[in-house]
């Protein structure tokens, strides 16, 4: 796996056209809700896990104005719990008004980098509405990730799941290990993606791969990175 340091010399080199990028994210729908204050209300009463933000400030050498987001909830498999769900958002307001930074990358601890949803909090959501909300919410949270003024990279080292796989297309670019495997496993529950991942993978591969991908629940290991979603590190 790639270290830190390695990503800060990415970062520096890759050549990028700061016009265009501005001019995309400018485009994209955003969301102001009232009912927001009340939705983490509600998701902060599922704890569990944890979203961790760590900057690198001007003074940190190679790493000077870098990012680094963990989530953490090793018992779940890093899915998201309400709290963390609250705590990504938190975590992207802050990237939003940073002014050193360059770029981030969005990575889960241990062995898996996320498995979507903590099934437990989402049964305890007691009406449509409350899940309404909540899927509002982590659009309005991919949406905002989408936008930062800074370059993204979702390393996903081992699964990426329902969605922790929406959570990839809000960057701008994956990256995945040999043990790495992005899937979009809502049909077998009956669902689509309720994060806005459909529309960012369509942005990324356009409409008709999107709807094969979604549709077939189809597994994207590194080989299946040949399509175009990301690289995969060997």
């Amino acid at each position: 796996m790639l270290s830190f340091g390695s990503f800060s010399l990415w970062f520096v080199r890759r050549p990028v056209d700061r016009f265009s990028l501005c001019v995309r994210r400018l485009s994209l729908p955003t969301k102001s809700d009232a009912n927001e204050a009340a939705t983490e209300e509600q998701l902060l009463g599922f704890p569990g896990g944890s979203v961790e933000l760590k900057l690198h400030e001007e003074s940190d050498g190679e790493n000077s104005g870098l990012a680094l987001i963990t989530m953490n909830n090793p018992r779940r498999r890093n899915a998201f719990s309400g709290a963390m769900m609250v705590e990504m958002r938190r975590a992207v307001e802050k990237l939003e008004v940073w002014k050193h930074g360059k770029g981030l990358i969005l990575h889960g601890s241990g062995n898996t980098f996320c498995s979507g949803s903590d099934l437990n909090a989402v049964r305890a959501l007691s009406t449509t509405k409350d899940a309404t909300m909540m899927s509002l919410y982590m659009q309005n949270t991919l949406a905002r990730l989408l936008r930062l003024p800074i370059l993204s990279v979702a390393l996903v080292h081992g699964k990426a799941l329902g969605g922790g796989a929406e959570l990839t297309t809000a960057c701008d670019f994956r990256l995945m290990s040999p043990s790495g495997e992005i899937c979009f496993v809502h049909k077998h529950m009956g669902l689509v993606p309720g994060w806005g991942g459909a529309t960012h993978l369509s942005r990324i591969l356009g409409p008709c791969t999107t709807l094969r991908i979604i549709a077939g629940a189809t597994r994207l290991g590194p080989i299946g990175f040949g399509i175009g979603l990301g690289r995969c590190n060997s």
